[in-house]
Formats: structure tokens, C-alpha cells, sequence
């Protein structure tokens, strides 16, 4: 029944969903291609599933006229497009046809290349009318290093540096996808091609329930059966955020669940089968703790980097590691690309669960998430790891106290992380917001959390930890901590820091502010500085307008946060998601 799990990604009947952007870059490279100084090829790279030959069909299909570009479509047959792209086959000729030329030389599958895309595009090799377009799928198979020397560093070439190299020439519309750079850019970075980076993202929410509709809509047609639904039903946004927004394990989501409804199956059996299928399709995640690639104290870091919206470099090396670098793990499909630039997302469900495992292998899980618990206490001590992590539906189904918790909690251990992390130690680095007062301000003595059971106030908090009062239910505030402020003059200074952490989105009344300043309810002292972390943002210029709130702000006492560049993106998102329709939901089955 299920037969459209194959290697169909919905290029023929979806159109062009949240790569738009991506989508117009490309089109503005092939107008430039003959007049640009040197010559671009295009590299889309991401991990699997991120939708890289779905954007590259699309390309070819040019069947989108918002997005068509004139040149690509004088190119353009009605030819079945996928020839063109290279990938691991089941049949036995393509196999052989594929390592027949994966072995031959750089001359040879230029040829082959150029002959397959003439006979896709349908284009005569001397048509001048049509520029040469070739499109390169899987080019990480295409990263083996052979016996020329590329002008860097006395680099050798691989086998696509070599081949861009030599298609510079005649300049054809190159556009290569693949999980791994085959470390382009070092071995042409002095030659004369410049080949142009486009990075695939995951999804956001509105993009997963257009893409939803989209299959919903062409699986109803093709299996002549509809289906009463809404993007908005606690089932679809479950598999939404199940998916963690990467296009193919969406598009699994949306197939069990069309198959869940066409059956009436119940909610766990689709979220079971749901599973099953994202485990099946990307077995490296839920191996990613007992694989033996990888270390304890290399897992760690990798979880604390992609816990938080903290910016990596992908040539850099996983800190601690002497073997993988962290594009090494997008490759690998551990990590993906999140909406928030520059930052990785680990999709921490499929690592961590004990679901679909043997026995022998839930030991064996056990046991290294154990020492993985023990390694990050020592580095963080009092950190919980799924608190910095989401569940669909523990937020969905928390009442509005449990949710400011959650809030609480994921804001607290994220800013840990982010300390941690961080080379100078300033706030500004936690939060990542524009406050020049935060740049002044060190959490160098700050490692790990403390939860005591009675409420702390700012002058009885330790120097060493940030103080979360989640056990107090009446505290004062939130978060207490202590920084050192450092002035033109290299002096420091103990600063006495409290956080108001609020997930609602209303506005804050002014004697909310007055009163949170102070040191406790009873106290007329008040605090040197108030961080006021909200959910959301967007009242923000409405509550500064006030006078008395005004001046706390002018004097660099009282700083609104979002925490957007902080915690982990997708958890505020469905932080956000379930406060919205809080009053109208119903609990899931």
C-alpha cells in the first residue's frame, strides 16, 4: 500500500516550498555566469534529507513561473530530469555504469556528463541559443583526491575540483548538490573558478503546514479518498515537530499519517509506525550513541553545541576530537542546518529514546547515556540534558504554570550551555542581543546551575552559579546570579543580576517593573541590573515608551531579552505554539 516511500520526493506534483530564496540566488548566478569574473558553480550542500535534489529538480523542471529563468528554460525538454542526477541505483547497469566512471578520468565524465544532459534537456551540443546546463547530485562521491595538484598549498585536486576546473573553460551552468563540500573552496580557493555556497535549512512552521497541505491535497486526489483535517490538529503539528522540520522525515510524518487516517488507526500506532520509518530511513541518528565512531566525551559536545543557537564552523574540528569536524557530522546526517543561520540542530529524540532497540542494545543505551549524564555534570554541574530539548507532548499537554517552567528551565540550562561555551564570557555572548551594557559583563566565575528549595535572593546567591528558583512557587524572581563588570579602567565590580523569565505574551505592567527591580517584595534595594526575558519580542517598544521604564533603560539597569539566540529555536517555537491554543486544545490521545 505504501509504495510511494520510494525514492519519489514529490518534485513532480509540489512546488517550490520555503526555498525560494535559495531558489532566486540561483537564478541571479546563471544571468551572471558568462560576465562574472570568474566562473561560479553553484554548491548546495546540507545534510540528507534536507531537500538538496529536490531543489535541483526543480531547477531542471523549471515549472514555476514566478521562478523560471529564461536561460535554464531555452534549455529545458520535457525530459525526465532525474538522468541527469547521480545516485546509488538498484539497478545493476546503473551500478555499473556509475563506478565504471566514478574510476575513469576527469576528461571522461566531463563528456559523460555533458552527454547525459544534452539528451535530458533535449539540447544540441552546438545549440548556441541554449547554454550548457549540468547538474551534479551526490558530488560527495565525487571528493576522492587524485594525482593533480590544485594552486593551494600544493593541495591535490578531487575528482569534482578537478572537473569544475576544467568545465571553467567553456563555462556551462554548473549546479552540484551533496551532503559534503568535497572541501571545494580550500583546493580552488586561488584557482580560477569561485564556486557559490547555498545552504539548505530545515522548515519552519509555516512551511511544514504548506508542504502538509500540499501532500495531503496530491495523496487525496491520487488515492481518490478525502480526508477531514486541519494543519492546526494536535496530531499534525505532533508529526510536524516529531519531524524536527527536515523535509524528508516530514514527508515520512505526512505519509504515515494519510495511511493512519485512510486505516483509522489510533495516534500512537501512527506515531509508532511514524517512528519506525525515520529510524529506518536515517539509521546513523539512532546508532549515534552506541557507534562506536564516536566517544563519550565527543557526543557531549556534540549535544551542547547543537542544544543552543550557537554558531559553528563546519572546518573546524568537534572541540576534543582529532578525527571529526563538525561538517563531518552534517555528512553524517547527525546534524542539520537550523532556520537561525550558522546554527545546527540535533535532532535529539531519535538519539536519545530507547524505542525500536533490542535489549542488548537498550543496555548498551543505558549505560552511555549514563556516562554521557555523568561527563555533564562535571563540565555543568546541575545541568538536566532534556531540558534543553523539546517534547511535543509534554508542552502540549502542560497547563500554563507547568509551560512557564518549561520556559524557565530551557532558558536557565541554555544560558549554562552558552557560558560554557563561550571564549570571553560576557552575557553578550549568552544572549547574543545588541545591549552594549552586556559586553561589560562576565560570567567567568559562573559553572552550572543551582535549584534550592526555598526562594534566594540576589545578595545571598553564590558567586559560582546561576540561582533558579523553579521550587520557590512564590519567588520574588525567577533567576538570580552574580557577574563581574569590568570598567575603562580594567576595574571590576560584583554586579547583582536578576531575571524576570515570562512566557506571556502580554505587556508588562509598570509596576510589574518597579517592583521586580527590587531586591525582594519586602526591600526597598534594588538590583544593579534586570534582564526581562520574554517569549516573544514584539511588545517591546510599547512597554519602553513608558517614562519610569524608559529611565531604567537609559541607565543600562534594565535590559529586554528574546531569547531567540540563545535556546534552541524550535523548543521557543512550540513553547509559543502551545500557549496560543492553550484555551482551545484537547488532550492527546
Amino acid at each position: 500500500m505504501k509504495s510511494l516511500m520510494g525514492p519519489n520526493n514529490g518534485a513532480k506534483y509540489l512546488g517550490v516550498i520555503g526555498r525560494e530564496k535559495e531558489f532566486k540566488a540561483i537564478n541571479k548566478a546563471v544571468d551572471n555566469n558568462m560576465t562574472a569574473p570568474k566562473y561560479s558553480p553553484m554548491i548546495i550542500t546540507g545534510s540528507r534529507g534536507v531537500g538538496k535534489t529536490f531543489l535541483l529538480k526543480k531547477v531542471g523542471m523549471q515549472d514555476n513561473p514566478d521562478l523560471a529563468n529564461e536561460m535554464l528554460k531555452r534549455s529545458k525538454a520535457f525530459a525526465d530530469v532525474e538522468r541527469v542526477l547521480t545516485h546509488k541505483g538498484k539497478q545493476r547497469k546503473f551500478n555499473e555504469w556509475i563506478e565504471k566512471f566514478r574510476n575513469s578520468s576527469v576528461e571522461n565524465v566531463a563528456a559523460e556528463y555533458i552527454r547525459l544532459t544534452n539528451i535530458a534537456f533535449g539540447v544540441e551540443y552546438d545549440n548556441s541559443e541554449a547554454p550548457l546546463v549540468i547538474l551534479l547530485d551526490e558530488m560527495q562521491y565525487w571528493g576522492t583526491k587524485i594525482k593533480v595538484h590544485s594552486k593551494f598549498d600544493g593541495q591535490h585536486h578531487t575528482i569534482l575540483s578537478y572537473l569544475l576546473t576544467k568545465l571553467s573553460l567553456c563555462r556551462p551552468v554548473c549546479i552540484c548538490a551533496g551532503t559534503h563540500d568535497c572541501n571545494i573552496f580550500k583546493i580552488t580557493e586561488k584557482s580560477k573558478i569561485a564556486p557559490d555556497p547555498i545552504n539548505i535549512q530545515v522548515f519552519s512552521e509555516e512551511e511544514c503546514k504548506v508542504y502538509w497541505r500540499k501532500m495531503a491535497e496530491h495523496w487525496m486526489k491520487e488515492k481518490k479518498k478525502e480526508i477531514e483535517y486541519s494543519v492546526d490538529d494536535a496530531d499534525v503539528l505532533a508529526l510536524i515537530y516529531a519531524s524536527y522540520r527536515i523535509p524528508r522525515i516530514l514527508y515520512l510524518a505526512t505519509l504515515e499519517w494519510f495511511y493512519g487516517k485512510c486505516d483509522r488507526s489510533e495516534t500512537g500506532i501512527v506515531f509508532q509506525s511514524f517512528e519506525q520509518a525515520a529510524r529506518k530511513y536515517y539509521p546513523e541518528m539512532s546508532n549515534f550513541l552506541i557507534s562506536n565512531d564516536f566517544s563519550v566525551a565527543e557526543i557531549v559536545q556534540v549535544i551542547l553545541h547543537c542544544s543552543v543557537s550557537k554558531e559553528l564552523d563546519l572546518d573546524a574540528m568537534v572541540p576534543g576530537s582529532n578525527r571529526w569536524k563538525w561538517k563531518d557530522l552534517v555528512h553524517k546526517s547527525i546534524i542539520f542546518p537550523a532556520t537561525n543561520a550558522g546554527t545546527y540542530l540535533l535532532p535529539f529524540t531519535y538519539i536519545w529514546n530507547n524505542a525500536n532497540f533490542n535489549i542488548s542494545k537498550i543496555a548498551l543505551l543505558d549505560l552511555r547515556k549514563e556516562e554521557i549524564r555523568n561527563l555533564v555534570n562535571q563540565l555543568i554541574p546541575g545541568l538536566v540534558l532534556e531540558d534543553l530539548f523539546f517534547d511535543f507532548q509534554e508542552y502540549y499537554n502542560a497547563d500554563p504554570q507547568k509551560i512557564g517552567h518549561i520556559f524557565e528551565s530551557l532558558v536557565v540550562s541554555s544560558a549554562a550551555v552558552k557560558i560554557h561555551l563561550s571564549n570571553d564570557k560576557t552575557l553578550f555572548e549568552v544572549f547574543g542581543c545588541e545591549e552594549a551594557v552586556l559586553d561589560n559583563l562576565s560570567t567567568e566565575k559562573i559553572n552550572g546551575i543551582e535549584r534550592p528549595t526555598t526562594e534566594v535572593f540576589v545578595d545571598d546567591c553564590p558567586d559560582n552559579k546561576i540561582t533558579h528558583n523553579i521550587h520557590a512557587t512564590t519567588a520574588h524572581h525567577d533567576v538570580v546570579f552574580k557577574a563581574l563588570h569590568t570598567d575603562e579602567r580594567g576595574h571590576k565590580r560584583q554586579v547583582r543580576v536578576a531575571c524576570s523569565i515570562k512566557n506571556s505574551l502580554a505587556i508588562p505592567l509598570e509596576k510589574s517593573v518597579v517592583s521586580q527591580m527590587k531586591i525582594s517584595k519586602q526591600s526597598q534595594e534594588e538590583v544593579d541590573l534586570l534582564l526581562w526575558i520574554f517569549l516573544k519580542d514584539n511588545d517591546r517598544p510599547v512597554l519602553e515608551s513608558n517614562a519610569v521604564v524608559s529611565s531604567y533603560i537609559s541607565n543600562g539597569r534594565l535590559l529586554f531579552i528574546n531569547p531567540g539566540k540563545c535556546c534552541n529555536a524550535m523548543a521557543l517555537d512550540l513553547i509559543s505554539l502551545s500557549k496560543k491554543i492553550n484555551s482551545k486544545k484537547r488532550p492527546l490521545e
